[in-house]
């Protein structure tokens, strides 16, 4: 992931199967090389070969198919093709980015930052500044597949990888018998969620810029899945209220 080799080569390829090959010639090594434009798209490129590749431990299934599990998380909404999102659905890269108006197809613009489809900011998925779940982000990108009371709301009705023997999704935890978020989606997760280095799409404060906008985790160690507990992680402020 951290970088390319210096002598990747190419092999001309005459029309295309999958949408993200003819994305991939602009949005990656093989148009910019080392030196990724500071784009209109609001904030500098990245490397969208290397973050959607396979050999990750962790992305969001555009090239390679789902390494989600069966029976963990919870969907909402259909994809292109009508059907209901799942934890092993293939995505085109138009599942996020394009206008944000119904009225205009394909990826051409909006009035949202890289070219997304709807709001996303580091406080997705939070709560208010009173520690309540005030602050209503349901129309946020991520919520378009995720769903939003899962993992930004109760936590109930299935069972998130982030989980242990006690509770079934530590994404909602209580304080005070009320559910608390007091931080985004990129606490843990990062700005770019293409895919990453870290299982689990995790990100920590040590890693490189673009990806840290947001992100609280200043160290962490993934377990296998359904078996997290606080050891597994350190934060700066703690990413949420208590559990």
């Amino acid at each position: 992931f951290t970088s390319w080799p210096g002598d990747a080569t190419f092999n001309q390829k005459l029309g295309i199967d999958y949408q993200y090959e003819l994305c991939f010639k602009c949005h990656s090594y093989y148009s910019y090389r080392t030196s990724p434009p500071n784009a209109p798209s609001g904030g500098t490129e990245t490397d969208q070969a290397k973050e959607f590749s396979p050999n990750n431990p962790a992305y969001h299934a555009v090239v390679g198919t789902s390494k989600m599990p069966s029976g963990y998380g919870k969907f909402t909404g259909t994809g292109r093709n009508g059907n209901p999102w799942a934890y092993n659905s293939r995505m085109y890269c138009t599942d996020c980015h394009g206008s944000n108006s119904t009225s205009v197809a394909g990826p051409h613009g909006s009035t949202e930052k890289f070219i997304l489809k709807a709001l996303w900011n580091p406080d997705t998925g939070t709560a208010d500044a009173t520690g309540k779940r005030g602050t209503d982000t349901s129309s946020h990108l991520c919520f378009k597949c995720h769903d939003y009371n899962f993992y930004a709301g109760t936590g109930t009705g299935g069972t998130s990888k982030f989980s242990n023997g006690m509770k079934s999704n530590l994404h909602a935890v209580t304080k005070m018998g009320s559910y608390v978020h007091e931080q985004g989606c990129a606490c843990c997760h990062g700005a770019v969620p293409h895919g990453y280095k870290h299982r689990g799409m995790l990100v920590t404060t040590a890693d490189g810029s673009p990806y840290t906008t947001g992100v609280k985790v200043t160290a962490i160690s993934v377990p296998t899945i359904g078996s997290w507990s606080k050891s597994n992680c350190s934060t700066l402020s703690g990413c949420h209220g208590g559990g």
